[in-house]
């Protein structure tokens, strides 16, 4: 269960989640313009592209930066999408992330998600891939919309355990071992809100709330 981690997101970021569903009825009234068949076409690919399986892209990472390249099953759907919308194609397409090991595995998105196929949970499945190749991300939220827009949904995915306050968030991959999650939890801030399975797995590893609370 992840409503009390949300609920706690949502009470401190609420004007800007406000302001992001108002822009989501404005991108779709973008579409009036065009064609019935178009619109159905594009709704069609889009929701074809949610369900692309990212595992098949490639990943290459430094100590500081990411590069992922799409397959080409997502390229040919994204190419379709062009081709119904009249967007630009462009056949190198690729996601560019930076990653600090040093820094809690503070990681930024760096903007290059074309504009027509934002929306189908690109930067979101990205940022699960990530999470599976490192363990776990942290992010400083700040005032940017999109990182906003994007924690929100990460936080509510059922493979991560969320941690948050009003200055960072926190992904974990659920399939590490105990032992690393401990790890991981000994170096983080001691006053993030966690979601409900994340707490049962930390009274399992420290024995109680108080006694993870007080951890040097």
């Amino acid at each position: 269960m992840k409503k009390r981690i949300i609920l706690f997101f949502e009470s401190f970021k609420k004007e800007v989640l406000d302001k992001l569903k108002e822009d989501n009825k404005t991108y779709i009234k973008k579409w009036r313009n065009h064609s019935i068949l178009q619109q159905n076409k594009f709704v069609i690919y889009l929701n074809s592209l949610k369900e692309i399986n990212y595992s098949n892209f490639v990943y290459n990472q430094t100590p500081y930066s990411i590069t992922i390249y799409p397959s080409k099953e997502f390229m040919y759907i994204y190419y379709e999408i062009c081709n119904v919308t009249g967007f630009n194609y462009n056949p190198n397409l690729n996601f560019q992330l930076s990653i600090d090991k040093t820094d809690m595995n503070r990681i930024d998105f760096i903007p290059g998600i074309p504009e027509v196929i934002q929306g189908a949970g690109v930067a979101l499945n990205l940022y699960l891939l990530v999470i599976k190749h490192n363990g776990y991300i942290t992010s400083m939220l700040g005032v940017n919309e999109l990182a906003i827009n994007l924690w929100y949904n990460l936080l509510q995915n059922n493979s991560i355990y969320g941690m948050t306050n009003n200055k960072i968030s926190v992904a974990i991959d659920k399939s590490i071992s105990d032992d690393k999650l401990e790890q991981i939890l000994n170096f983080l801030p001691k006053d993030l809100e966690i979601d409900e399975e994340l707490e049962e797995k930390i009274i399992k590893i420290y024995g109680s709330l108080d006694a993870y609370s007080q951890r040097k």
